[in-house]
This record gives C-alpha cells, sequence and structure tokens, in this order.
C-alpha cells in the first residue's frame, strides 16, 4: 500500500458466482465460514480466523475498518471512505455478498479523490467500469 502511495486499501474478497462472500466482516465459503470450512487446516497456510480484517490487522500495523453490507447498501460507501481517507491511511474491509454489492464498491472507490489501492479477486475486477482501464490504452499517440 505504502509502495503505491495510497492511503487507503479497499479489500473486497468475495466472489459471489463462485460461493464466497463477506457477511459482518467474516469470510463465507458457500455460507461457510472460512474457519470451519477444509482451507482452515491447510498445512502450508492455515487460517487463523474467518474475520479478513483480524487476519489483515496480523500482518500490518496499518489500521483497518469493516464496512458491513448494510452500510454498502445504504448508499454512503463513498462518503465513508472519503472519511478513513481524511484519518489518514487504512485498510477498508468491505462487506459484499451479491455482484451488486461488488458494484456499488468498485462506484464509490473510482468517486475518491484519490484512486484507492484495490485488494480482492476477480468479482471487484470485473465489478470496475470498462471506462477505467480503457482511458490510457485507447488514447492515439
Amino acid at each position: 500500500m505504502r509502495a503505491s502511495q495510497r492511503k487507503l486499501a479497499v479489500i473486497a474478497a468475495a466472489i459471489p458466482a463462485a460461493g464466497r462472500t463477506t457477511l459482518e466482516g467474516k469470510c463465507l465459503v458457500n455460507g461457510v465460514p472460512l474457519l470451519e470450512t477444509e482451507f482452515a487446516s491447510d498445512p502450508k497456510t492455515p487460517i487463523v480466523s474467518s474475520r479478513i480484517a483480524e487476519i489483515v490487522a496480523l500482518q500490518s500495523e496499518i489500521p483497518v475498518y469493516e464496512v458491513f453490507l448494510q452500510d454498502v447498501r445504504r448508499g454512503g460507501l463513498s462518503a465513508l471512505l472519503t472519511a478513513y481517507a481524511a484519518e489518514g491511511e487504512g485498510i477498508i474491509v468491505v462487506d459484499a455478498v451479491e455482484e451488486r454489492d461488488l458494484t456499488l464498491i468498485a462506484q464509490a472507490a473510482c468517486e475518491q479523490p484519490s484512486m484507492p489501492l484495490l485488494v480482492g479477486a476477480a468479482g471487484l475486477a470485473n465489478a470496475l467500469p470498462v471506462e477505467l482501464f480503457m482511458q490510457d490504452r485507447q488514447r492515439l499517440p
């Protein structure tokens, strides 16, 4: 995050089409908390918690915040991200249960004065507006 000179990182780890969602900060696989799945006992990377913020906080000194689903769907996510950015560095873990939630997250991120570092998977990447990718690539020399 610091290498990219971003104040905020937005984590949206959900891939609803594949059964991976985030609800109340917990990673769920087909509705089951990650800690209760077979992934929890992986010998190389054992899972210590279903809460994404808890896992991230163990690995970073940057403050970690959670934004729950009702706040995503309420419509104030952009303002919330702006407020977190005003406080300084922050890592924001955002709930998403459906594709539309990822779209709301992507829209809120794109509305920021300074684009946050986006952390996630195919679900979040697919939710980003095409214009974001095409801006630099479509300019003629």
